[in-house]
């Protein structure tokens, strides 16, 4: 069974270049309007080719994957603290919770950088230097002088990025300290003549003007070295005739190093499945599982060719969810969810959310549907049973069909799990005010469908380990 591994012109190069926008843009109270963890998902792709011809490029790559899951779970963190700690109407929440939690998530945002994202780009600039080197890459941005106190152009990148990371980082996190001033003042300490968190609007203004300027200076120097580099072309040509010689005729393990890595993004995705509400919040919100279902199924490239129908249904779970958290969130803005009883307004802004919200729940079990789809695909192409000896044609095949079909069998009934679970969570929907009790059997069902999604998933990796390994995968050249 030989892979067909499709590289791109210039090795991923774009793509590094791509997530730059994803990464400059500053944080605002701990929001991120550009996703970091797009940007770092960029790079893990972009690294997907170079990284299995240099160490620091492949250290950089796990490093950046570390980063991008932290990204995930800020994107989720996000939801949780500015949903379900804010004030609402008719409701008294504590002033302080609110800006305390912001402050301290900040600071570990500060300090999550400063330990991971500047390793992460130093090993990633050290294994450019070294890979564009070895390919012969010779624009006088990247050339070694005479004189030892002359620096790569990777080198000085390294140097700009860790300005650039520290000092945004910071910056982001300086607001936030008014929060202490706060709380000295309402303790009464003379020291604080006015509370120093009435103006965090404008302190957070300031910050983010005053990291731009360190921002678009990183995004215009990080942009010219990448394209400097695509630019030459030689190196490139190469660096991809290397590739292909020596690492892509051991399509086993490359195989199994992209299924192993879109299996664990699917892991992961598949949790946003769930159905888990919160004062009437969703904790794991349709629009993640969309999100990192594409993100896992785009990184099997040309081992899974047919991929449209699940793009059309995470766009379509995309919308609705989003629609949904939108809709949702204006409305506790204003009413309480009790007044849908006897308010006609609220009653009506109900609806709506509750439209979006059964919307998202089809969209959630046809994207389910899908991926156990593309599973399917992947059982009857790369999975397989092969006795040795001449008469073993027939045996091997009778083994490869029971073997399927006991996967197949697993996939309807982790099917079935989603599908009445779906089931439980439109009725939840529709009747939850007079039956508060209703959600948890979407959830057991859910949370059921869940683990054996990922139990499956586990088994088909092995079997697909067994696979390439039990057959030669070196092509005569």
């Amino acid at each position: 069974m030989k892979v067909k591994i499709k590289i791109k012109k210039d090795m991923g190069l774009g793509l590094l270049a791509l997530s730059a926008f994803f990464l400059f843009n500053p944080f605002i109270g701990f929001v991120d309007i550009l996703p970091d963890c797009i940007g770092f998902l960029l790079i893990c792709n972009g690294l997907r080719f170079m990284a299995d011809m240099d160490g620091h490029l492949d250290e950089a790559k796990r490093r950046f994957r570390i980063l991008f899951w932290a990204g995930a779970a800020q994107f989720f963190l996000q939801i949780m603290v500015y949903n379900f700690m804010q004030e609402r109407s008719g409701e008294a929440v504590d002033p302080g919770q609110l800006p305390n939690t912001v402050m301290l998530l900040s600071f570990i945002w500060l300090v999550l950088y400063l330990l991971v994202l500047i390793p992460a780009f130093r090993q990633l600039f050290l294994g450019l230097d070294r890979i564009s080197e070895r390919f012969g890459y010779e624009l006088p941005q990247n050339k070694r002088q005479r004189k030892s106190s002359q620096k790569t152009a990777g080198e000085r990148m390294t140097v700009k990025t860790a300005v650039f990371v520290f000092a945004v980082s910071l910056l982001g996190f300086l607001p936030e300290l008014a929060t202490m001033a706060s709380l000295e003042y309402s303790r009464g300490n003379s020291r604080f003549l006015f509370d120093w968190y009435e103006f965090i609007g404008l302190f957070r203004v300031l910050a983010v003007f005053l990291a731009l300027g360190f921002a678009l200076s990183w995004l215009f120097s990080f942009s010219r070295y990448i394209l400097n580099l695509k630019k030459e072309k030689s190196w490139l040509v190469r660096m991809k005739e290397h590739y292909v010689a020596e690492v892509l005729p051991q399509t086993g393990m490359l195989a199994i190093r992209r299924f192993s890595s879109a299996f664990l993004v699917l892991y992961v995705g598949i949790i946003f499945a769930i159905h888990l509400r919160m004062n009437f919040y969703s904790c794991l919100p349709g629009i993640m599982f969309a999100f990192l279902v594409i993100a896992g199924v785009s990184s099997l490239g040309d081992l899974l060719p047919e991929k449209k129908n699940i793009y059309i249904a995470s766009i379509a779970l995309s919308v609705f969810s989003l629609g949904q958290l939108i809709a949702n969130y204006l409305y506790l803005q204003k009413y309480l969810p009790e007044e849908s009883l006897f308010n006609p307004n609220a009653f009506w802004h109900y609806l709506v959310v509750q439209a979006l919200d059964v919307g998202e729940t089809l969209c959630t079990l046809i994207l389910i549907a899908c991926l156990l789809q593309v599973l399917s695909v992947v059982i009857q192409n790369y999975t397989g049973v092969q006795y040795g000896g001449k008469r073993s044609e027939q045996l091997s095949s009778r083994a490869t069909q029971k073997l399927h079909n006991s996967l197949s069998v697993r996939l309807y009934v982790i099917f079935i799990l989603f599908f009445v679970a779906a089931i439980g969570n439109i009725v939840d929907i529709i009747f939850h005010l007079q039956f508060g009790w209703l959600w948890l059997i979407p959830l057991c069902f859910s949370v059921i469908g869940v683990f054996c999604y990922q139990s499956l998933q586990h088994d088909l990796l092995e079997e697909i380990r067994f696979q390439y390994q039990s057959e030669d995968f070196h092509p005569q050249k």
